[in-house]
């Protein structure tokens, strides 16, 4: 403590904020099926290829493009439980920030700003989804650009194309370099050209093979077309700090657009990453947290700044005190939110009662879209109707289970499909539909899960 600045007391504060935040992450339904495929692939020795979750989609093929980090969280979850595979996925978000703002440049009040946005929008990334793991792996790919250590960055796509989609911004980076190096670098051209090209070809070491990248843009579509939430275009009032951070990013490049041949090649290739991040982050708002990583850095080098450098005058008593504080407040607001094993958290959303009555459930059964995941944990007995993985299921499907999800409409549906059992949230126009038909009885009901069993021949 005694080495830190008056400076560095603002910044203290809010990695200590980010830390309680990373911490708290939730779990979400992905987060049980990349659970479940993990314990699948362990149980089995390979990846899986082929649908056996659901009885919609049984037998087709199942093109995974994040076995690697199912494996991995289901090791973890075993060893550890939420509270370590929660530490895991927070801790990869954390140095991901950390990293990032160590590469900050510019003056003090500047960077401060921007890490202020990154807290903004990095949150909405944090969940327990392998897209934790990505947000470091993109850090980490633009340090090794940035220190010239291309030849590091095809075995680390291999790896990233095993664990998430998202390997797509790492395969950027180093298209990025081979476009810099040919614009203005031609001694380091041929390099940067094969490091570019073994970067694009890398996913194809994958299960998927030469489909990897068809599949990928498939999956994408899809879930556009279906209008799941987190796929939405940032054309929205909420996303103003993306925006904010975009504008800023593209009226700082415009400026210094006579003079980017001048730039340090770093400051020039992190500004053109950022724009093109920016772009799919407008049309896609799941991607704001890896645009922020890039942004912030860029902006920080490229803005010019005539703020102050920080102080390095020692902190005070106080401002000691002050953070000392701050770390006990987060601590003691992280350990309330485990102390009831997680469940505040999203890592208890089938009690074992409702789970025994999911499981004597008759089938075919029905179930929700976002309450897929978890059944498939915790009543894995059950063939599921639906879940989040938009890849296995054909479109119409999906758009028919999202008319039932909102709007109540299931009769066709179920009629299709021979449904004999419904779990649906308790809260929802399903339930309030199911509730006055009468081909449907209530099994069992709680404050999250309602399980009616279906009468054929009914009207």
């Amino acid at each position: 403590m005694s080495r830190l600045s008056e400076d560095d007391v603002p910044v203290v504060l809010v990695f200590v904020v980010l830390a309680a935040l990373a911490l708290l992450s939730p779990a979400q339904a992905d987060t049980w099926t990349h659970l479940r495929t993990g314990r699948e692939i362990w149980t089995t020795g390979a990846p899986i290829g082929i649908e056996r979750f659901s009885f919609t989609s049984a037998g087709v093929p199942w093109h995974n493009h994040e076995w690697l980090s199912q494996v991995i969280f289901y090791a973890v979850y075993a060893l550890g439980g939420p509270a370590l595979l929660t530490l895991l996925t927070s801790g990869c978000a954390f140095i991901a920030v950390l990293m990032t703002w160590r590469t900050m440049r510019g003056g003090y009040e500047w960077r401060l700003a921007l890490l202020a946005l990154l807290v903004l929008l990095l949150p909405a990334g944090w969940a327990v989804r392998p897209q934790a793991l990505s947000l470091l792996l993109l850090v980490v790919a633009l340090q090794l650009a940035m220190r010239d250590r291309l030849e590091w960055l095809p075995p680390m796509m291999v790896i990233w194309a095993n664990a998430h989609g998202v390997v797509l911004f790492g395969v950027l980076i180093a298209i990025g370099a081979a476009v810099d190096a040919i614009v203005w670098s031609h001694d380091r051209r041929r390099r940067a050209v094969v490091v570019a090209v073994l970067c694009v070809a890398a996913p194809f070491v994958s299960p998927l093979g030469w489909h990897y990248w068809p599949r990928v843009a498939q999956t994408v579509s899809e879930s556009r077309l279906v209008g799941i939430q987190e796929f939405r275009s940032g054309f929205e009032l909420s996303a103003w700090p993306f925006w904010g951070l975009f504008v800023a990013l593209g009226v700082a490049v415009v400026r210094r657009a006579r003079t980017l041949g001048r730039l340090d090649k770093v400051d020039r290739q992190m500004a053109m990453l950022a724009l093109v991040m920016g772009v799919a982050s407008a049309i896609s708002i799941r991607n704001a947290p890896f645009f922020a990583l890039v942004a912030a850095p860029a902006l920080s080098r490229l803005a010019s700044s005539s703020a102050r450098q920080a102080r390095r005058r020692p902190a005070g008593v106080g401002a000691i005190a002050l953070l000392v504080m701050a770390v006990v407040l987060a601590a003691t607001v992280v350990v309330r939110g485990w102390q009831d094993g997680g469940v505040r958290l999203g890592w208890r959303p089938v009690s074992p009662s409702a789970a025994r009555a999911i499981q004597s459930c008759p089938g075919p059964m029905f179930n929700t879209y976002y309450a897929g995941g978890a059944l498939l944990w915790f009543a894995p007995e059950q063939r599921v109707f639906i879940d989040g993985r938009v890849e296995v299921y054909p479109v119409p499907l999906l758009e028919r289970s999202r008319r039932a999800d909102l709007l109540g409409e299931y009769q066709r549906l179920f009629a299709d499909y021979r449904i004999r059992c419904a779990v649906v949230p308790t809260a929802s126009p399903m339930a309030t539909a199911l509730l006055g038909d009468q081909s449907a009885e209530r099994q069992y009901a709680d404050s999250q899960w309602t399980v009616f069993v279906i009468q054929p021949g009914m009207p």
